[in-house]
């Protein structure tokens, strides 16, 4: 029964994460340089926590496929540039800076919404020799130019998957794709999820817990 009922958590937090951007954390890649291909969209922090820890030196690279390119948002940041910096580079091999970002506010920053050349931007973490706190948050977005088919087309030329389409981020980098969204749309969504958990509860978690519950009482009983 305690199986069954850990596949029901399992299952419902596997549909949440199907909702949400896929997040990589950049203090977790001080080992090594860290990989990650991005089919649609990715969101980049500094760390799953607000301190982050002493002399850190750590690599993201973002991939896109071959033919595509990426589109990076700063949505946020809040750092000291005397204890942490995030630079971001064109290309894998680090070939072009585009940009150090620091500072208590993203509308410092010279470039709030950058491109690759090609298909891959690297992003280096590198802290001092203190403890400190600090925040990030940037969206990349791989996207394609040329005819848009199956996408949905900025009104930049962009060509972005549409499930991106009023997801509540910027992917076109204009902010085109959360233009004409209603709150409809976006309590419609939020709807959708809730149906899809209850209705995953109701299946799959609520009979589970009812038999747990009955075998429970009937072991209860058996001791008198």
């Amino acid at each position: 029964m305690e199986i069954s009922t850990l596949q029901c958590v399992i299952l419902i937090i596997s549909v949440i994460q199907v909702f949400s951007l896929q997040t990589l954390y950049l203090d977790e890649a001080c080992a090594s340089s860290k990989l990650t291909y991005v089919e649609t969209a990715a969101r980049i922090k500094a760390s799953r926590y607000s301190t982050l820890n002493r002399n850190l030196n750590c690599s993201v690279i973002v991939r896109a496929r071959p033919e595509d390119q990426l589109v990076a948002v700063v949505r946020s940041m809040n750092s000291n540039c005397k204890y942490v910096m995030v630079t971001a580079y064109d290309g894998e091999n680090r070939n072009r800076k585009i940009e150090d970002m620091c500072g208590f506010s993203e509308f410092n920053l010279a470039k709030r919404t950058f491109t690759s050349s090609r298909n891959a931007l690297v992003f280096n973490l590198v802290t001092a020799s203190s403890l400190t706190t600090s925040k990030y948050d940037i969206i990349v977005t791989s996207y394609s130019t040329g005819l848009c088919t199956f996408g949905m087309e900025c009104d930049n030329g962009r060509c972005i998957d549409s499930s991106l389409h009023c997801n509540g981020y910027n992917n076109c980098g204009d902010n085109s794709d959360e233009f004409l969204c209603s709150s409809t749309v976006v309590v419609g969504a939020g709807i959708i999820v809730a149906i899809v958990l209850g209705g995953l509860f109701v299946v799959v978690c609520l009979p589970v817990i009812i038999v747990v519950m009955i075998f429970r009482r009937r072991r209860a009983y058996s001791k008198f």
